[in-house]
């Protein structure tokens, strides 16, 4: 926190920005430590005191900490203008905002201090810098400093030079890795026209297969993703409904869209066209209201314009404008800022079957200019010559070479780099670091530094030696992962409880013993398959084994109750009154499960076989509810009682990106030793935020319970998947990551091959013969 204090002033001062990056820290240390801080909006010079809950004489309105941080500038008017606002946690005041002057002493509410319109020099510089959105390319980042608020940025180049592309890349960005709401408005297209191009370039798949239906296998899967990942975002378009779409439309929705972060209209056209409002002479008054419409809103707006004209951009009256030129697959970007003039020249990749821009390779950033110098004039490039055969190549297919070659070599993945020869741990750290981050939201960055500083702290201490360092690593993993745990909870919107009050039937009866919830962990095998090989038909089966990456890490992603469980009474035989959702109803239930008809599926219970209620956690009941809709394969479970309170699936979702990034760079480089340190840190996260005298700063039984289970469940679905999807038999499943199967179809057609959480990996198979069947029976 960079507070200023200085002999004049007993309190230490902060602006909004520098507040809200310390929020927690700061209510904390005026709650339990009595200090005291002015805030200041350096915008308005508006100020208010946040201190101790003494400074408190009568009842005000409440906030909750978490709450408040996103609010304070509106705290701070309440404050000003209403009196002292409390700030509440898990029920309890904490701090008091009061209305306070520029000196820091109390003022009463209502009376405003005299206004000033001057600043000093060191108050604008110590302001942090403007928060701004990604173009989505690194290159394009660097030189023009993405999109900052408010500001009107035009995309300008000729209709076929891609400028509608370069839009949809930075809003894929910020709805899909920022997170953020987008409002894309179309004219001259259809939304449909958008959004296949978009699931195109995000899949990373060629855009006339996906539209005519003949994708390869290999590459649906990643088409499906790809719509799930977008169907899911934040991304909003206005397309006029059926009218032709105005700036009016497109503010009307704007406002309406709460907490909009970014509007992209795509596009203007210079030509006049009859019944296109956002056209010809039209233009200038529209990019005007648009400006006003990114002031009104603090949001960037983003419009495309269909030609590289310099006096039509001009005539926008832009604050950065973006013209695109392209040749084949190179293209370039004239940045050129509204006081500065042209400030750069960016070179990009123009990735035509899938859509999309990508940044150049590093080395093509020197050969750029050369290749541009060797470019034939047009009248010549039909006799273009093969460089290696010094015959004449086609134009048409010589086009199309380059483009296949710069495609593919833009979406092949980085091969790993293996270690040098002595190369040093720290520097071996150092490259996953590298291509972690390139894997992680922005907001994530913290939490993957921190476990970065942690891995090169444990060399450090080992000095150097590597199988040292590992086992240092392993001791250290629990203390490790809840301090990853706990900073990834620093900013997070919900609060949740570490140690709530707990149940009888979550706490353990011996000290090596468990609780009384059931967790459906499989240990099933097809005896009916079993059966016939003994009986000789089939003679033998080849069994292909297949094995989850990362199981317990991708159970991360389960909801989870947020505070103290609560016991209710529910209606056994209607599955809404016990079970309304995860979202509302998070935590464990007394049930009884619906019978199991499928010899040939193994049980979502796993081994159980007594009948009767039994107490499930939410992923359970969960799994065996699909089960019952959307699969059609039993009756809905009975809910009698349960214990829960409003649920959430993100309390572990940064940790889980951040160990997951880290995951795959450790494998991708082939740094040994943090791959094992990264699996022992969620395994055992996951294995002991429950009872455990080896973490003592979580317990949540009934958290273990739902990440557990959700790690059978998720076996499950897969194994049910490739059943119901590639027709395979289910020879076994076992345990939270192995799934053997049989059959004719390739089970490739269901599941990529690969060490990400949404894929799977093989292990060696076998074959059952009636000769050694026996050995596949379950052991009772």
């Amino acid at each position: 926190m960079s507070a200023r204090s200085t002999v004049r002033r007993k309190v230490a001062e902060v602006s909004v920005e520098e507040a809200r990056d310390t929020w927690f820290e700061l209510v904390k240390e005026a709650g339990e430590g009595g200090s005291r801080t002015l805030i200041v909006n350096r915008k308005d010079g508006q100020t208010a005191l946040l201190g101790p809950i003494g400074e408190l004489a009568a009842p005000c309105p409440a906030t909750t900490v978490t709450a408040a941080r996103p609010e304070i500038m509106t705290l701070m008017e309440a404050a000003t203008t209403s009196g002292p606002q409390v700030l509440t946690r898990s029920g309890k005041p904490a701090a008091v905002l009061i209305a306070a002057d520029r000196d820091g002493r109390p003022r009463p509410a209502g009376a405003r201090p005299p206004t000033t319109r001057m600043v000093s020099l060191g108050d604008v510089l110590a302001e942090p810098p403007s928060p701004f959105l990604s173009f989505g390319l690194k290159q394009l980042d660097e030189m023009a400093a993405g999109l900052l608020a408010p500001r009107l940025t035009v995309i300008a180049g000729a209709p076929d030079a891609g400028g509608g592309l370069l839009a949809a890349t930075l809003a894929r960005r910020a709805a899909l890795q920022d997170g953020q709401k987008v409002l894309y408005g179309v004219s001259g297209l259809t939304s449909k026209d958008v959004a296949e191009r978009m699931v195109a370039a995000e899949a990373g798949v060629n855009y006339p297969q996906l539209r005519s239906g003949s994708l390869p296998r290999e590459q649906q899967a990643r088409e499906r993703e790809a719509r799930e990942r977008l169907s899911s975002s934040l991304l909003w378009f206005d397309d006029g409904a059926g009218d032709p779409l105005t700036v009016d439309m497109i503010a009307e929705t704007a406002r309406y869209a709460d907490g909009l972060a970014l509007i992209v209209v795509d596009r203007f056209q210079h030509r006049a066209q009859a019944g296109v409002p956002l056209s010809g002479r039209a233009l200038a008054a529209a990019a005007e209201r648009l400006a006003q419409l990114a002031a009104d809103l603090t949001v960037p707006v983003v419009t495309v314009l269909d030609t590289d004209d310099t006096q039509t951009a001009v005539s926008l009256h832009p604050h950065l404008t973006l013209t695109l030129t392209r040749s084949g697959t190179q293209a370039h970007v004239v940045v050129k800022e509204a006081d500065a003039g042209e400030v750069a020249t960016v070179p990009l990749l123009a990735d035509l079957p899938r859509l999309r821009f990508t940044d150049q390779p590093e080395d093509a950033h020197t050969a750029a200019p050369e290749q541009a110098r060797a470019t034939p004039p047009a009248g010549e490039r039909g006799r273009s010559t093969s460089r290696a055969s010094g015959q004449p190549v086609p134009p048409a297919a010589e086009t199309e070479t380059a483009t296949v070659q710069a495609t593919e070599a833009a979406a092949a993945p980085r091969p790993p780099v293996p270690a040098l020869p002595g190369e040093s741990g720290e520097s071996q750290v150092q490259r996953l670091a590298r291509r972690a981050s390139e894997q992680v939201k922005d907001e994530d960055h913290e939490v993957l530094d921190l476990l970065t500083a942690k891995i090169e702290d444990h060399l450090r201490e080992a000095q150097g030696d590597l199988d040292t360092a590992a086992a240092r690593m392993v001791g250290k993993a629990i203390e490790d992962v809840m301090d990853l745990f706990q900073r990834s909870r620093v900013y997070a919107r919900r609060e949740h409880s570490a140690k709530p009050p707990s149940y009888d039937f979550l706490k353990k009866k011996t000290k090596r013993g468990t609780d009384q919830v059931w967790e459906g962990r499989q240990t099933w095998v097809n005896t009916g398959l079993l059966e016939d090989i003994k009986a000789g038909s089939p003679a033998s089966v080849d069994a292909t084994v297949l094995d989850v990456p990362g199981a317990y890490l991708n159970s991360l992603n389960v909801w989870l109750p947020q505070g103290q469980l609560r016991h209710k009474q529910h209606n056994p035989d209607d599955l809404r009154d016990g079970f309304p959702g995860p979202r509302h109803a998070s935590g464990i239930f007394l049930a009884e499960p619906p019978a199991w008809e499928h010899p040939h599926l193994p049980n979502p219970l796993g081994g159980r076989r007594e009948p009767g209620p039994l107490l499930l956690d939410t992923a359970t009941v969960k799994l065996l509810v699909a089960c019952h809709e959307k699969h059609g394969l039993c009756g809905p479970p009975r809910i009698f009682e349960s214990w829960t309170s409003s649920g959430s699936e993100t309390f572990l979702l940064k940790l889980r990106r951040v160990l997951d990034a880290v995951r795959l760079a450790a494998i991708e480089e082939d740094v040994v030793f943090v791959q094992k340190y990264v699996k022992t840190m969620y395994s055992r996260f996951a294995s002991t935020m429950g009872e455990s005298i080896t973490n003592l700063k979580i317990k949540r039984p009934e958290w273990m319970h739902s990440v557990r289970s959700q790690a059978f469940a998720n076996l499950w679905l897969r194994a049910y998947k490739l059943y119901d999807e590639a027709g395979l038999t289910i020879v076994k499943a076992l345990g939270t990551d192995e799934i053997h199967i049989t059959g004719d179809t390739d089970w490739r057609t269901v599941y990529e091959e690969g060490q990400r959480l949404s894929q799977m990996k093989t292990k060696p198979g076998y074959t059952i013969t009636s000769r050694n069947v026996h050995r596949h029976f379950p052991k009772d």
